[in-house]
């Protein structure tokens, strides 16, 4: 608050507010210079001005800024306030969905009859077959199985081929969020890596 000097106002020739004060010969020094009425209203205005052009300090979004909020990060993070003096409040979460479905295949078989000394190479392919009996490729493992030294022929183990099978790959509907029933079909080749003698001269 400014306050504003008026100096002497005369009222009917009178001066209202001063006295008459014998005239003392003093040393006379140059009166501060008030400012008009126009002047403390432009300094008022220009004081209001910078007042209401500041920032409103950051603070926590509410009413309709809040929920456009929420709206904006529902699929990261659900945002809960507790209001002052509040105790207990229930809240439900915005709905979920399960991301990185699929499915793993491990399969294991049996190479039969398998000569003593010699490896084998092996080659599992995988297809999925859709409801018009096309198959698709879904993927391939090929590997070494060591020679084993029994006196005779055996039947050798083959543990684990494991294929990972994504759904957004899947040949059924995708709209499906249990996922849909998949078809495939394995396909196994295996032969000698190693041969004897009287076979590397032919």
């Amino acid at each position: 608050m400014q306050t504003i000097d008026l100096g002497t106002i005369s009222i009917g020739g009178e001066d209202v507010g001063m006295q008459e004060a014998p005239a003392e010969p003093s040393p006379i020094s140059p009166a501060p210079e008030q400012p008009t009425t126009e002047e403390v209203f432009r300094e008022t205005l220009t004081a209001s001005e910078t007042l209401f052009s500041q920032p409103e300090p950051a603070g926590e979004p509410c009413g309709e800024c809040r929920e456009e909020h929420r709206e904006k990060h529902h699929h990261e993070r659900d945002e809960i306030y507790f209001e002052k003096c509040e105790d207990y409040k229930h809240c439900h979460l915005s709905d979920s969905s399960i991301e990185g479905q699929g499915r793993i295949l491990d399969l294991t078989l049996r190479l039969k009859n398998v000569c003593p000394g010699k490896r084998v190479a092996v080659g599992v392919i995988l297809y999925e077959v859709d409801s018009h009996g096309h198959e698709y490729p879904r993927g391939l493992k090929t590997f070494t199985v060591a020679a084993h030294r029994h006196n005779c022929c055996a039947d050798i183990p083959v543990e684990t081929v494991r294929f990972i099978l994504p759904e957004d790959v899947g040949v059924g509907s995708a709209g499906d969020a249990c996922g849909c029933r998949r078809h495939f079909i394995v396909k196994v080749a295996a032969h000698y890596m190693d041969f004897n003698s009287a076979g590397a001269a032919m």
